[in-house]
């Protein structure tokens, strides 16, 4: 028999998202309307709404393992892997860490980092986030800090799901000191976390 372990994260999330929708039904009448829009909401791409005039979208609450969190390939970059604590799934969006503008996207894959979104924040620091699934985002879009740069994945040159990721001066430039970018990679993940 298969069970929620042997499916794939981004089906395990599926499972879990119809069970929730399931357990709220209160007659089979509803099943054929949630059934047709659980294939709608599977054929559609998958983002973080974000109301007109909102100014932030609140913490995602997820779980981070940060065992490798310092990555010094290159140097003075970050790895950490987003977990929905809800579903346990690692295929979750990725949230924008600052209002900003996309300053460069991948949508292919030839290898390296894979998928990625490139964001420069409002203080000017350009936040390189790697590996991803897919991406939301393309250059020139304006982004509010939680707003959805792409699908965490595994991309490029990775081998399990995970954010690599990069503060620079510059796009595309050398990742800056880890004594300037560890108070914002931890303001990040505290964020992540709803811890601040």
């Amino acid at each position: 028999m298969l069970t929620l372990n042997d499916l794939t994260p981004d089906k395990q999330w599926d499972v879990a998202r119809w069970r929730s929708i399931r357990g709220q039904l209160e007659d089979w009448g509803t099943l054929a309307i949630v059934v047709g829009v659980a294939i709608a909401l599977r054929v559609a791409p998958s983002y973080i709404p974000v109301p007109q005039n909102q100014t932030s979208v609140s913490s995602p609450n997820y779980e981070l393992f940060t065992d490798h969190l310092i990555d010094d390939t290159p140097p003075n970059s970050y790895d950490f892997t987003l977990i929905d604590p809800r579903t346990d799934s690692v295929s979750v969006p990725v949230p924008a860490p600052c209002d900003g503008k996309i300053s460069e996207t991948r949508t292919d894959d030839p290898g390296g980092y894979g998928l990625f979104a490139e964001v420069q924040c409002e203080s000017g620091k350009y936040w390189f986030f790697a590996h991803l699934e897919s991406v939301s985002v393309t250059v020139g879009d304006v982004v509010i800090k939680g707003e959805q740069l792409g699908i965490q994945g595994t991309s490029g040159n990775s081998t399990a799901e995970h954010i690599h990721l990069e503060i620079a001066n510059s796009s595309g430039g050398t990742a800056i000191a880890r004594d300037q970018s560890q108070p914002l990679v931890n303001d990040y993940l505290a964020w992540l976390e709803g811890k601040s």
